[in-house]
């Protein structure tokens, strides 16, 4: 299955065969299957982004072994964070297959509430904005960067994907149990 595209050419992915067929038997396990990843040779690089001069928010960074094949900005849902087991696991299966993982914290989430006066919310994407202009400018205009939220996180991707429109700030978004109608 193609991922997306990079100078022309599909990049592959691995195949998805879960354990589970059953939609809500995997929501079930999911959440309480044990899951043990070896974070060690991948450390997490904390980053404050100022966004507004009364706001910072928390990246927390992790690099592949090999070249980058590209990067990926999770957005974790309602008061979750980077240490929340569905970002967890995709930061680790992103690292396996080579792509930087960036996990991203809404404003005031993880402990972050001393970094800004405000609340985020569903429709707060100026934080997320700031955090991909200043990221590409650091890598440059060929490295793909992608965005995947996970519920709230995932309306907060869509939204500032639509407003962006035609750009190249960004190579693609995915979400996941998003909530469309809040």
């Amino acid at each position: 299955q193609p991922a997306f595209c990079e100078n022309g050419e599909l990049l592959p992915m691995r195949p998805f065969e879960p354990l589970f067929r059953n939609p809500h038997a995997l929501t079930i396990l999911g959440n309480f299957w044990p899951r043990k990843y070896d974070f060690a040779q991948f450390p997490l690089e904390n980053r404050l982004i100022r966004t507004d001069p009364d706001t910072q928010v928390l990246v927390q960074t992790q690099y592949p072994k090999s070249t980058p094949a590209g990067e990926v900005v999770l957005l974790h849902g309602l008061e979750g964070s980077g240490e929340a087991g569905y970002i967890r696991s995709m930061a680790w299966d992103l690292l396996q297959d080579g792509f930087v993982s960036h996990r991203f914290y809404h404003r005031t989430c993880g402990n972050t509430e001393h970094f800004c006066k405000t609340l985020y919310h569903a429709g707060l994407t100026s934080d997320l904005l700031v955090f991909l202009q200043q990221r590409r400018k650091e890598i440059g205009p060929d490295v793909p960067l992608l965005l995947c939220g996970f519920s709230l996180g995932g309306n907060v991707a869509l939204k500032l994907a639509g407003e962006l429109g035609e750009t190249d700030l960004i190579h693609g978004a995915c979400a996941i149990s998003t909530p469309i109608d809040l």
